[in-house]
């Protein structure tokens, strides 16, 4: 996927989300109706490469990308 492809896919999910006014009440609604399609959908991220809510030495993140075998990005709220 380019990066214009990844663009249309990206505003095709932001009108979905606005046309079927899709309730975002809480962190778990966010994550999966928009956080989860924007990195596979969009990033094109393998959902094998993706742990959620892993436990880390400092507590838990919300979402820990890998590729091959190699941690490459984390994510938490604050």
């Amino acid at each position: 996927m380019n990066i214009d492809q990844a663009k249309e896919k990206f505003d095709q999910i932001y009108v979905e989300l606005m046309d079927e006014n899709v309730p975002l009440d809480t962190e778990q609604d966010a994550r999966f109706q928009v956080i989860d399609r924007i990195l596979v959908e969009v990033l094109g991220w393998d959902r094998s490469g993706i742990r959620t809510e892993p436990h880390t030495d400092s507590g838990y993140v919300d979402y820990l990308l890998t590729a091959g075998n190699r941690n490459r990005l984390w994510t938490y709220s604050l």
